[in-house]
């Protein structure tokens, strides 16, 4: 009788964005090792090709680009010296809301890594977030200064149980939001595997423009706030998780 192949609850894929002479090249450098992978965890934020005019979220997004960029321009007209830019954009297809800080996996773990990642996110049911303020965010490195959107989630928590042989929560919060069982689940995980954990301050975020100065970032800010008016939602089908150059996406339950 021949055996059929198990369906994967996750997509892998290549980064295809990135040429195979530079892909090879950053794999080496993510490498702090031999066998050693940079590991991600976020939530994909990806325009809408089909209708780029009316999604909402990415226009949003522009509007903040634009404000800044052209405040940032007559400022470099009123100066006597020719400056820099100080803003950075980043680019549509980087834009992403992170889940977990980054941390260096070993090759040997990696399928078992997915697969129990796969196991604990697919049990989440598809949720949205809303974007409507703005904020200053930092690396933690404090090398990068970030403006970005800030989120909530506006539908209530939706997943089946954790199995029984898992450890339990210390406290039962009913108030804790959908995102917030995400990323606790996403921290035993990485506490499995001795990984550095996510911040237990929850603040759900997308960075849009990047400065080296902190000071900067919140003048420019402070400075334009008033005149961006954000209101997007995001739905979330998926998360991915970038080992090296490879990406594993897994689906949410509809």
């Amino acid at each position: 009788m021949r055996k059929t192949r198990k369906r994967k609850k996750y997509d892998d894929h290549v980064d295809n964005n990135i040429p195979l002479k530079k892909r090879k090249l950053l794999n080496n450098q993510l490498k702090q090792n031999e066998g050693d992978f940079l590991t991600f965890i976020y939530i994909p934020v990806l325009p809408n090709i089909v209708d780029r005019e009316n999604d909402k979220m990415f226009n949003d997004i522009k509007l903040v680009r634009k404000i800044i960029e052209e405040d940032e321009e007559a400022s470099n007209n009123n100066e006597d010296e020719d400056n820099n830019e100080v803003f950075n954009i980043i680019p549509d297809d980087q834009i992403h809301i992170s889940l977990s800080k980054s941390n260096i996996l070993k090759e040997n773990e990696i399928k078992s890594f997915i697969k129990r990642l796969t196991k604990r996110i697919s049990r989440f049911k598809t949720f949205v977030i809303d974007f409507k303020n703005l904020k200053c965010y930092s690396n933690a490195s404090k090398s990068k200064h970030f403006i970005g959107m800030s989120g909530g989630v506006i539908k209530n928590i939706s997943y089946e149980s954790e199995s029984e042989d898992e450890e339990s929560d210390e406290e039962d919060d009913e108030d804790r939001t959908i995102l917030k069982e995400l990323l606790l689940s996403i921290n035993k995980l990485l506490k499995f595997y001795h990984l550095e954990q996510y911040y237990k301050e929850l603040d759900i975020h997308l960075s849009v423009l990047w400065s080296k100065s902190k000071e900067d970032t919140e003048d420019m800010l402070s400075k334009n706030k008033p005149k961006i008016n954000i209101n997007s939602c995001l739905l979330v089908q998926e998360i991915c998780c970038k080992i090296g150059c490879s990406i594993y996406c897994i689906k949410l339950e509809e």
